[in-house]
């Protein structure tokens, strides 16, 4: 999946235009050094950076890719110094300025753009995670080397399937909406545990909104459809979460589920129930020992917690 900003800018590239992929050069980095120290000679205080492949010493098109950051507003007071260094701009985005030259044989772009914007602070985010996490760059590096045969197009598309990917864009926002039931025996609280027929895990009931359902109607919905408990009395605070990650048919899921907390009178279970193979009642602090995840865990040490 691609954001607008990715798929306008695809639309500009030529079809016909082919890729280049070289071996690190290490002369790069002595060229951008050179840069950002004549940059640094006339505005000491804007912060400047090298990023893009160069610094990472992996494969690329040995460009080299310069920002220096300055918010939007105040980068007018700053055009004279670039231009003295490096002429007219020959590139104007919304946030940015740029510069385009060839220097000692490598193409260079000197940015003039706004740190506070989300395309940067994603193109910084990118970097570090890139910068920090061999596995990360060495898959980034093999799209690269991979991408010889490709058009610049084709290679853009699948940068940036792999940019989104680590920064998390891909990922499909799912929610789910549950009640916990809870027994308060003399000397102990119980809650019931659901065994999903499905996964084969024990977990807490819940399941996903209807079109224009209210949460605690979701949520009581599904108490009754998998566990057949009516009668029972919900609070509608405090409100436990459980959050995690998962991946179903190629595409990056991340769940979040609201869980209500419901008091009963007895402990009871119904017959039919929808996708649920096993019920059981178990006290609070023994929960850990059924269920499969830690997210459902951890919901439930927080509840134990509360019902102190």
């Amino acid at each position: 999946m691609l954001t607008e900003g990715q798929i306008k800018y695809l639309a500009t590239i030529p079809d016909d235009q082919k890729m280049v992929v070289k071996p690190f050069n290490p002369k790069g980095l002595d060229v951008a050094n050179r840069i950002i120290s004549d940059i640094k000679a006339v505005e000491p205080y804007l912060e400047v950076v090298c990023l893009g492949s160069l610094p990472l010493k992996i494969a690329g098109q040995e460009d080299i890719d310069i920002s220096a950051f300055c918010i939007k507003s105040e980068q007018p007071k700053h055009f004279d110094n670039f231009k003295k260094l490096f002429g007219e701009p020959t590139r104007k985005g919304t946030n940015s300025t740029g510069w385009d030259f060839q220097k000692d044989g490598f193409g260079v772009s000197v940015w003039l753009t706004d740190p506070t914007v989300e395309t940067t602070i994603n193109q910084v985010k990118v970097f570090n995670l890139l910068k920090n996490n061999p596995d990360l760059l060495k898959e980034y590096e093999k799209i690269k080397e991979e991408a010889k045969d490709l058009t610049y197009k084709e290679y853009q598309v699948r940068k940036y399937e792999f940019y989104n990917r680590i920064l998390g864009l891909n990922k499909v926002e799912a929610k789910s909406y549950g009640v916990i039931p809870i027994f308060k025996s003399k000397d102990d609280f119980y809650i019931l545990l659901v065994k999903n027929s499905k996964g084969g895990h024990w977990g807490l009931p819940k399941g996903t909104p209807e079109k224009d359902e209210k949460s605690i109607d979701t949520a009581r919905r599904e108490l009754f459809e998998e566990t057949g408990i009516k009668d029972i009395e919900i609070k509608m605070k405090p409100t436990l979460e459980e959050r995690y990650g998962f991946e179903q048919d190629g595409t990056e899921y991340s769940k979040t589920n609201t869980y209500y907390l419901g008091f009963v009178s007895k402990m009871t279970k119904g017959n039919r129930l929808d996708e649920i193979d096993e019920l059981k009642w178990v006290k609070i602090d023994e929960a850990q020992n059924t269920l499969t995840h830690q997210s459902a865990i951890d919901v439930v040490k927080k509840l134990a917690e509360h019902l102190k």
